[in-house]
């Protein structure tokens, strides 16, 4: 039996009291009792256990919370901090009082912080902000929803900075507002840079219209980003949008021939070769609006901007130009086939009249008075043979119908067969002409033996015509590849600066006397010049007055083994 019944019994019916002496139902009862005691004993120990164990748990869970709640308060003070150093805070009451403000609203407003506390925000305000941008504000707050937004605010000083705002309301359990909170960055840098390049786009846009030419600004990857208003005059087309939808790029528009750009394909951009062959010039052929073909100079630059590097081209108009050029070529080619004509015709009768003056020469019956007359006929005839033979080629070089024929040819014999074309002149005035030894010359060379000797016959020609006394030599020299320096150097009367200005210019002389006292038109030179460039070569002179004067040219001669 339960030790606590049993001493509630002996004290309820004595100590002497025998519980076996009472009735057995009553016994049964008693038995059942103190089951019950000991039911409940085990219990309470059980709960007694249990509430020591669970007071530790809630302790330490304690504990916990509110190391974590030092945690989390901790952080929350960072948190502000970097907020209150990085950005403009401010809260208010839901009547836009101000209670709060943070050193920089302090310092971008300009007002001290006891000037800013119970006063309204809108003392901050900027009275030229659009209202309808303060009426949203607060519509979305008393809605209980985040506000974003830019606006300008002016500072105590009246100058006006930028900021870029969120606001937020602060809620109590019930869902009413209780406060404000604003945070504001200060973007018046950015918002001036904005402001400039907004200029600059204004004043680019200016410049743009006002050319002649069209001007578009573009990227490989964007296509056409700004365009002049030369270019709605040109397409026809009314905005740039509705030109992209119809076309990815302006090369779209080209024409595609010969000598004109190309559209773009595959990896090759249309702006390529403006790059590539800078100095050559780029045309583009398009039709305009009045389906009319037009002729571009096309030209193309790198520009950076604020959001990268992009192509600027220019097309100028030169189709009145380019009509003009095709008749000049169209009269050159006139002209050309007029001189080869008029050429011809001449020398039909000439050859006539210098191979009968040759004939009538070798007549031995003939006396001296009209052998004479014969003679200058002859040389008369010869000398117009030459002028025509100029002219020709003159014509020729200005059509570009010079073509340079490329055969063997030993140099040192060339050389020598010009002077000998001269030899007889040349002993009328007892000048010397001679070569300077050169072992490199005595090879057979490659190149247009004809237009060498043409150029070598005009330069000693032109040395024995100017030089009274003294000698004339030939020099030859090789240089680096396959160039080679050739030089007629005589001792003559020399030329001025001003002389030397004028000598390779058609139709020219140093001077009127020159022509005067030694004859010639001036063509053979400037013929010689060309040639030279034709074989790409240069040719230049050095000379002195009264000690003489050396022609010299370059060109290009292949050795052959």
């Amino acid at each position: 039996m339960n030790r606590l019944l049993s001493r509630q019994i002996k004290r309820a019916l004595g100590k002497d009291f025998d519980i076996n002496t009472l009735d057995e139902n009553v016994q049964i009862l008693l038995n059942n009792i103190s089951t019950s005691y000991e039911n409940a004993d085990r219990e309470k120990k059980l709960l007694e256990n249990t509430l020591e164990v669970n007071s530790d748990e809630l302790y330490k869970a304690n504990k916990l919370i509110k190391n974590q709640n030092l945690q989390n308060i901790h952080f929350l003070e960072q948190y502000k901090y970097a907020i209150d150093n990085s950005l403009i805070v401010s809260r208010t009451d839901k009547q836009g009082i101000i209670t709060y403000a943070n050193e920089n609203f302090c310092v971008i407003s300009g007002y001290q912080k006891e000037e800013l506390l119970g006063q309204p925000h809108n003392i901050i305000n900027n009275p030229d902000v659009d209202k309808n941008i303060f009426k949203d504000m607060w519509n979305t707050l008393l809605d209980k929803k985040v506000w974003s937004g830019n606006y300008s605010n002016k500072n105590k000083d009246g100058s006006l900075y930028y900021v870029d705002a969120t606001i937020f309301p602060i809620l109590d359990r019930e869902k009413n507002i209780v406060e404000l909170v604003a945070l504001r960055q200060n973007i018046t840098e950015r918002k001036e840079l904005e402001q400039k390049n907004i200029l600059a786009t204004q004043r680019l846009k200016k410049i743009m219209d006002s050319q002649d030419s069209m001007i578009i600004i573009l990227s490989k990857e964007e296509g056409i980003v700004e365009v002049n208003s030369n270019f709605y005059a040109l397409t026809g087309y009314k905005n740039l949008e509705t030109f992209k939808k119809d076309h990815a790029c302006i090369c779209e528009l080209f024409i595609e021939k010969e000598e004109y750009l190309k559209l773009s394909h595959d990896a090759i951009h249309w702006t390529n070769p403006l790059f590539s062959n800078e100095n050559t010039t780029h045309k583009a052929l398009i039709k305009n609006s009045e389906n009319e073909e037009v002729v571009f100079k096309v030209n193309a630059t790198h520009i950076d901007l604020d959001t990268g590097t992009y192509i600027l081209a220019t097309f100028s108009d030169i189709s009145q130009i380019e009509a003009m050029r095709n008749q000049a070529e169209k009269a050159e080619k006139i002209k050309s086939q007029f001189l080869a004509n008029m050429s011809h015709e001449l020398r039909t009768p000439l050859n006539a009249i210098i191979g009968f003056s040759q004939i009538l020469n070798r007549n031995k019956e003939l006396a001296p008075k009209p052998k004479s007359y014969v003679n200058k006929i002859n040389d008369s005839g010869n000398k117009l043979l030459h002028l025509i033979n100029l002219i020709l080629d003159f014509s020729k070089i200005e059509a570009g119908e010079i073509e340079l024929e490329y055969i063997d040819f030993n140099l040192y014999d060339l050389i020598q067969s010009a002077i000998t074309q001269l030899e007889l002149k040349a002993k009328e005035k007892n000048l010397n002409i001679f070569i300077d030894e050169n072992n490199d010359i005595d090879y057979i060379f490659r190149g247009d033996s004809f237009r060498i000797s043409q150029i070598l016959i005009n330069l000693i020609g032109n040395a024995v015509k100017f030089t009274e006394e003294g000698s004339i030599r030939i020099i030859v020299l090789q240089l680096e590849n396959k160039k080679y320096r050739f030089e007629v150097k005589d001792t003559g009367i020399g030329l001025s600066k001003k002389q030397k200005d004028k000598l390779f210019k058609p139709f020219s002389q140093a001077d009127s006397s020159t022509t005067r006292s030694h004859g010639g038109t001036g063509l053979g030179l400037s013929i010689s010049k060309e040639l030279i460039e034709l074989m790409n070569g240069k040719i230049w002179i050095e000379s002195e007055i009264g000690v003489g004067t050396s022609f010299i040219f370059e060109i290009d001669l292949q050795k052959v083994k």
